[in-house]
Order: structure tokens, then C-alpha cells, then sequence
């Protein structure tokens, strides 16, 4: 039996997605799985021509309190707080369980004593995920809490290596499952005809999308892309950037009140998030990928299999997706004059765009598919057995 604990399941956001994933690979080579998470799905009884396992689901423990003062002793009150403490009792177990990144930690922390077996969690975030403005997580702290546990599953080779460089890290065991994507949404999508979508999401057949999804914060560079749209005004027509995430922090919000009101709207769009952006991925001319921390995105998994040129900067696990001048084009972090000179090469080569994009998808089938995650998975479990003897 294993656990797998999941703050977030399905949703808008990578990490969420993501959870969804593993699940799906894990019932593909697991007969036995309980899942904790704040709801439950259902999935397919095949997917890549593999049986999936039926899960035990357990509701997500919330930590209240018992009442403390005489005005919170209301019946609904000390009914939610039993509930949540008999939430806890039931997930008592020896087994192994798996915790759904960093941003599942906090939930976890509420019921970790219930888990006396080997503890194992997905390091979805590079280090710089922790790093700048928008993160309040002190390094002491953040790596004390990653020694808690037993082994780690990465999703980059890259941020494996950098993280195993800290002694937390280095003397435990260790796997490298590396992301897929929404596949069946992708492909049902790209049987539609893309100037139709355009059409529908109010684009021009002569506009030149680029799209930039992700929160709005500085890890992401939205600000690298709105610090070079004045000198690529200038030498595209009918430019269009359409910014899609809810802003994550002050920052997120200063930089978008600080877009000229002659650019907002007309060359600028900002779009709140959505539960998938695989339209717009398709409708767009190029995805543009700023960020300054990344594992192993999955947007630019998404764009590589509908054949969506791809712009990204070269941080963390992005080259190992994209191979610069074959598969797309890579800037260096920060370097807002690489991210202009990649824009207009795209624009001004079609032909490469589409070279790319080809290239691209036939990477991301041949590397990072369902099918060859769940063939990966296979492997990380093997290690786990390897060195903690589960079932």
C-alpha cells in the first residue's frame, strides 16, 4: 500500500496538474493506493493501454482547533474539530507515503505523525523557486523541512543534481519522474481548425500572437516580456501579448497596474487565469517563457505537443525540453535583449517556427509522453521497493 497526499488535485495550476499525473501513473503500477486530497476524481478503468487500480480516498485533515473560549463552543464548531481529528486517526498507517511537493508540506505537517512508515516527497521546484522578492521561505527553514523525509522523486535531472549538492539531500535515495501533460485535451483540441479558434478567442488572421501564462510574480519574468513590447511594436504589426495568471504577490500586482494605458488592451492583454489555457497554447503564434526558476514546466510540454513555437529562457530543467535552434529557442535568464532577439528571429522565420515545432512534438512523444511515464514510474517504484520494501 501507498499513500499519496495531495494538497491540490486538478485545478488551474502546474502543480496540481501535475498531482493529477502521478496519480494516474501510479494506479497504472500500483494495485493498492489511498489517496488524501481535498477531493476525489474519477478516472478511466484503461488510459495508455494500461488498467488503472482503484483508489481509497481520505479526506485532507485542516488542523482546527478545539474551541479554547466560551464563545466558540457552538455545536458546528466542535462537530468540524471531531471530524478533522477523525479525518487524522484514519490515515494511521506504516506504509509509504508520497507527499505532492512543497506545496502540499503544510497540510502534511498537520498529519505527519499519522505516517510511521518511509516518507517520500516530489520536489516539483529548482532551487531559485525559493529565491527573490517573492518568496518569504528562509533557506534553514525550507531545508529542515526536506529533511523530514526519506527519499525524493524529482522532476528534472538538472534541479536533482543541484539540489543533491546539500547534505540533506545527498546520502538518501532518490528518482527522476519527469512531467507529462493533459495529452487527450491537447490533441482534441488541435482537431479544430486554428484560424476558427483564433477567430473565436477574437484575434486576427494577421495578428502575431505570443502568449506568457503562469502567476503573475517575478519568478515567472512577465517583466523580461513587458520591458522589451516597446521595441517589438515596433517591428511587428499587429502584435499581441496576452498575459494569462492571477497575480501571486504585490509584485504581481505593481507590474501589471504599471503597463501604459496605450498598451493595455491594444497590445497587451491581461487574461485571469483559466482552468487550462490549451486554446489560447493553440491559437497563439509563440508561447514566450520568461521565467527565472522552473523544474520541468508544463506549459511548454503542452505547446510542444500541439506544435506551438516556443521562446524560453534557459533556466533549471527548460533544456531539457527544448534544444536551442532544434526544438525552440532559449535565451539566458534575465537577459532581456535574448529574449527580444528570439521573439523577432521567430517572427521573422517562419519557417523555423515551424521546423521547431515539429521537432518539438516528436521530442516530447519520443521523452515525456503518459506512455513513458507510466513505463517511469515503474522505475521509481522499483527504487522504492529497492530501499524501503513497499507493497
Amino acid at each position: 500500500m501507498i499513500t499519496f497526499f495531495t494538497s491540490y488535485l486538478g485545478g488551474t495550476h502546474g502543480t496540481a496538474k501535475s498531482a493529477r499525473d502521478f496519480l494516474r501513473a501510479l494506479l497504472a503500477n500500483q494495485t493498492s493506493v489511498k489517496v488524501v486530497a481535498p477531493n476525489q476524481e474519477q478516472y478511466p478503468d484503461f488510459l495508455c493501454s494500461r488498467k488503472l487500480s482503484v483508489p481509497q480516498w481520505f479526506d485532507m485533515p485542516q488542523g482546527l482547533r478545539p474551541p479554547r473560549h466560551l464563545n466558540e463552543f457552538n455545536p458546528n464548531r466542535i462537530r468540524d474539530w471531531l471530524n478533522d481529528r477523525s479525518a487524522i486517526r484514519r490515515l494511521r498507517s506504516s506504509e509509504l507515503v508520497v507527499v505532492n511537493g512543497w506545496a502540499s508540506y503544510n497540510h502534511w505537517l498537520i498529519s505527519k505523525d499519522s505516517f510511521t512508515g518511509p516518507k517520500v516527497i516530489i520536489v516539483r521546484e529548482s532551487p531559485r523557486h525559493f529565491a527573490g522578492p517573492d518568496c518569504s521561505q528562509a533557506a534553514p527553514d525550507l531545508l529542515g523541512g526536506f529533511s523530514n523525509f526519506d527519499a525524493f522523486i524529482f522532476v528534472s535531472e538538472q534541479s536533482c543534481h543541484e539540489w543533491r549538492q546539500q547534505e540533506v539531500f545527498a546520502s538518501k535515495p532518490y528518482a527522476i519522474l519527469p512531467n507529462c501533460c493533459e495529452e487527450e485535451d491537447v490533441i482534441r483540441c488541435t482537431l479544430q481548425d486554428r484560424e476558427t479558434v483564433r477567430k473565436g478567442l477574437g484575434f486576427r488572421p494577421d495578428d502575431f500572437v505570443v502568449i506568457c501564462p503562469g502567476t503573475i510574480e517575478h519568478r515567472k519574468g512577465q517583466d523580461l516580456l513587458l520591458g522589451v513590447v516597446p521595441e517589438l511594436n515596433s517591428k511587428i504589426p499587429n502584435l499581441k501579448i496576452v498575459l494569462v495568471g492571477d497575480p501571486a504577490t504585490m509584485w504581481g500586482g505593481d507590474l501589471l497596474n504599471a503597463i501604459p494605458v496605450d498598451l493595455l488592451g491594444r497590445t497587451v492583454k491581461h487574461v485571469p487565469a483559466m482552468p487550462d489555457i490549451i486554446e489560447l497554447l493553440y491559437a497563439a503564434d509563440l508561447l514566450a517563457f520568461p521565467s527565472r526558476a522552473e523544474a520541468l514546466p508544463r506549459t511548454i510540454l503542452e505547446a510542444m505537443v500541439m506544435k506551438t513555437p516556443i521562446v524560453a529562457s534557459d533556466v533549471d530543467g527548460i533544456p531539457e525540453l527544448i534544444d536551442d535552434g532544434e526544438s525552440g529557442l532559449l535565451f539566458s535568464g534575465d537577459d532581456k535583449d535574448g529574449l527580444l532577439k528570439a521573439i523577432l528571429r521567430c517572427y521573422a522565420e517562419p519557417d523555423l517556427r515551424e521546423k521547431m515545432s515539429e521537432k518539438a512534438s516528436e521530442k516530447y512523444w519520443i521523452s515525456f509522453s503518459r506512455s513513458i511515464q507510466f513505463s517511469r514510474m515503474a522505475d521509481v517504484l522499483h527504487i522504492l521497493n529497492n530501499n524501503f520494501n513497499a507493497n
